[in-house]
């Protein structure tokens, strides 16, 4: 009897993706781990430790991704607690990772830890890494709700997009403008940032809204105060933020990083999602610091991409 469930577990071999950071760490990690997946035959465990209150197989359809992925972890890795993982999880506040370039038996479930996860996007992005995106499929209960939260929010087939990331202190705005013309982006860089401050952000955001002063503005922010303030000066602004997030907010200036009760909130996950897809369908596109800002510009030059990964 013991052997053969031995045999079984041996017959599929696992890699546990212990994803404990933000969205676009956890899908680089996902990114990574998928061609070895794929040359060893290895299903993925998909742990995202940071919204772990997110039912993800609501959101992610992985019934034709190339590798069996589980998203019921516990259960999964209870299953599983009688085989051996390489490697542990080590010493310090980051659990090490499995060698990318080297087997392993297949009685071991190879670890992939939390940490910074490389970069997802699409720009200058390995091969490895636009697989990813090539086998992401979403479940059709989410692109309904993208529909309904856009319908909801009112917003049009043609706007601008603004990602402020506020958890810093310093927004860190950037100057290009992706989707912009030369002459947008030489507006935002003609303003003075020498020392990146939230106010030297303040007026690249002003510059960017006055040389599209006809097009309404969606705003993909973390901090809602910021994003009231911004509602003051521009009535045009956009959003889609739920009343639950200004709690967090301490002020304009500064606001509780999400992760920090992303555990507990249900949908903070699909909400992100949704976000990043509203930036990216922006035709115009401002963006701060971080690696969902970078994803969301990477999404918003492939348009095609972005339409097919909202199809049913």
């Amino acid at each position: 009897m013991g052997n053969t469930r031995r045999n079984k577990d041996l017959h599929e071999a696992y890699i546990h993706i212990h994803g404990n950071d933000g969205l676009n760490d956890v899908l680089s990690q996902l990114a990574a781990c998928t061609p070895y997946a794929i040359r060893y035959k290895r299903s993925i465990i998909f742990d995202i430790q940071q919204y772990n209150q997110e039912e993800l197989e609501k959101l992610f359809d992985f019934s034709e991704f190339p590798v069996r992925v589980y998203t019921n972890v516990k259960e999964k890795l209870n299953e599983l607690k009688h085989l051996p993982k390489l490697p542990k999880h080590g010493t310090g506040k980051r659990p090490l990772r499995f060698d990318l370039n080297k087997p392993y038996p297949r009685d071991v479930i190879l670890f992939y830890g939390s940490g910074k996860g490389g970069n997802a996007t699409l720009k200058n992005a390995t091969h490895r890494q636009r697989h990813l995106f090539e086998y992401l499929r979403f479940t059709d209960s989410f692109i309904d709700d993208y529909v309904k939260v856009k319908d909801a929010a009112r917003i049009p087939e043609d706007y601008i997009g603004l990602h402020l990331r506020s958890t810093d202190r310093k927004l860190n705005t950037q100057n290009t403008i992706y989707g912009g013309t030369e002459e947008n982006t030489i507006a935002i860089k003609a303003v003075p940032q020498e020392e990146n401050t939230h106010e030297e952000s303040l007026k690249k955001i002003e510059a960017f809204i006055a040389a599209n002063p006809n097009l309404p503005v969606y705003v993909a922010t973390d901090n809602i105060k910021l994003l009231d303030k911004l509602k003051e000066v521009h009535p045009n602004i956009l959003s889609s933020y739920r009343a639950v997030e200004s709690a967090q907010c301490i002020s304009n200036r500064e606001c509780k990083p999400l992760h920090r009760w992303a555990k507990k909130e249900p949908h903070v996950l699909k909400h992100a999602l949704i976000d990043l897809f509203l930036l990216a369908n922006a035709s115009k596109l401002m963006t701060s610091a971080g690696g969902f800002s970078r994803l969301a510009s990477a999404l918003s030059r492939k348009k095609s991409l972005v339409k097919k990964l909202l199809t049913k």
